[in-house]
C-alpha cells in the first residue's frame, strides 16, 4: 500500500454527501490517520468509532462545538475547522464533495419535466417533452412558412443526477430507426444544453441547447383541454403520408391515412399536466390490421395564431412509431 502523505491526511473525497457516506469518509479519514502513526486500529476500535458517528455528526452540524463550517464552490470542498470523535479531536478537516443529496431536505438534483424548445448545431428545431417519470419525446423538423414539418421523432428514457443528465432512446423517421444517446447539463425550467449522438452505420452528434417556451404558447403545468383538439385535424404522418385525423368531445379517435382506417382515443394525462396519452389501432385497409400503439400528444398555439397538434406513438416493443402533426 502507497504511504499516507502527510499534506493528504485531511483530504477526503465523498461522491456523495449523505450520512451514509460521510461515516465512509469518517472511516478513511480515522484509517489513514492510524496509518501514518505506524500501526492498524484494531477492529474493537473502528467499532467504537463507528457508534460514536452520530455523536460526532451533531458535532459537526453545532455551531456551539466548533467554529462554522465553510464551502468553496470554486474547489468543490468542504473545511471543518474541527472534529470531535470520542475523546480525539481532529483539526483542519477538509473534504472534497461529489454531489450533495440535500441540504435541509430540499433535493439538489436538477429537473427536466416539461416542454423545451430550441435548435440543433446542424440547424433543426427540436420540441423536447419530458414527462415526470423522465421518459421524454422529442420532434425534430423544420418550420416552413409558419408550420412546422417532422422530420424525426424520439422515444426515451433520461435520467438526472445533480444537474447532469444522461439519456437513451430510438430515433424514428420516415422509414427506419435508430439508437441513440445524449448527455449535457439541465437547469430546472431554465435551459437543457448537451451532445445528442445517433448510432447507425457511422454515428452521428449533434449539439443542442433547449429553453421552456413562453407560457402564453405552451404552458405544460395547466391541465390538458379536450375542447383544444376536439374536431377534425387534416395533416401528415411520419411517415411521408397524409390523413385525417378526427377527435371526439369524449375523447375518441378515428382517421384514415393512405386507405388505411385507424381509431383510438385521446385522455388528458392523470398528472394534471398539459398533455394527452395517445392510442391507436389499426382497422380495416391497413398493412397490419390490429396492430397498437400508444404515446402522447400536446396542442400548442403557433406564432401566427393558429393551433398546431402533434401526436407521436410507438407500439409496445419500442421498435416501430409514427407521428401526426396538423395545424387549423
Amino acid at each position: 500500500m502507497t504511504p499516507t502523505k502527510y499534506s493528504d491526511l485531511h483530504k477526503v473525497v465523498a461522491s456523495d454527501l449523505d450520512l451514509q457516506n460521510l461515516q465512509l469518509a469518517i472511516e478513511m479519514l480515522l484509517s489513514n490517520l492510524e496509518q501514518t502513526r505506524g500501526y492498524q486500529m484494531r477492529q474493537n476500535s473502528i467499532s467504537k468509532y463507528k457508534s460514536l458517528f452520530t455523536s460526532m455528526a451533531l458535532a459537526i452540524c453545532s455551531t456551539s462545538l466548533m467554529a462554522t463550517d465553510t464551502y468553496d464552490p470554486a474547489t468543490n470542498q468542504l473545511s471543518i475547522p474541527s472534529v470531535r470523535v470520542g475523546t480525539a479531536t481532529y483539526n483542519n478537516v477538509v473534504i472534497t464533495v461529489g454531489n450533495i443529496v440535500s441540504v435541509g431536505g430540499a433535493s439538489s438534483t436538477q429537473s427536466a419535466e416539461g416542454l423545451w424548445s430550441g435548435s440543433t448545431s446542424t440547424g433543426y428545431e427540436v420540441n423536447s417533452l419530458v414527462l415526470e417519470n423522465n421518459e421524454f419525446w422529442n420532434i425534430i423538423g423544420r418550420t416552413i412558412g409558419n408550420v412546422f414539418y417532422v422530420v424525426a421523432m424520439d422515444n426515451g428514457a433520461a435520467s438526472v443526477n445533480g444537474n447532469n443528465y444522461s439519456t437513451f432512446f430510438r430515433e424514428y423517421t420516415g422509414n427506419s430507426s435508430f439508437l441513440g444517446y445524449s448527455t449535457g447539463t439541465v437547469t430546472t425550467n431554465t435551459k437543457i444544453t448537451g451532445t445528442s449522438t445517433i448510432v447507425g452505420t457511422t454515428s452521428q452528434s449533434t449539439t443542442v441547447s433547449l429553453t421552456p417556451p413562453v407560457s402564453s404558447v405552451y404552458n405544460y403545468n395547466k391541465s390538458a383541454d379536450i375542447s383544444e383538439v376536439t374536431g377534425i385535424w387534416s395533416g401528415s404522418f411520419l411517415s411521408g403520408y397524409s390523413g385525417i385525423v378526427q377527435v371526439l368531445a369524449n375523447g375518441q379517435v378515428s382517421g384514415i391515412t393512405n386507405g388505411c382506417n385507424f381509431s383510438g382515443s385521446f385522455s388528458p394525462r392523470s398528472t394534471g399536466k398539459n398533455v394527452f396519452d395517445f392510442s391507436l389501432v389499426n382497422g380495416t385497409g391497413c398493412i397490419l390490421p390490429g396492430f397498437k400503439s400508444s404515446g402522447i400528444a400536446i396542442s400548442y398555439l403557433t406564432s401566427t395564431g393558429k393551433r398546431q397538434l402533434i401526436a407521436g406513438s410507438t407500439d409496445a416493443t419500442k421498435t416501430q412509431g409514427d407521428l401526426f402533426f396538423a395545424q387549423r
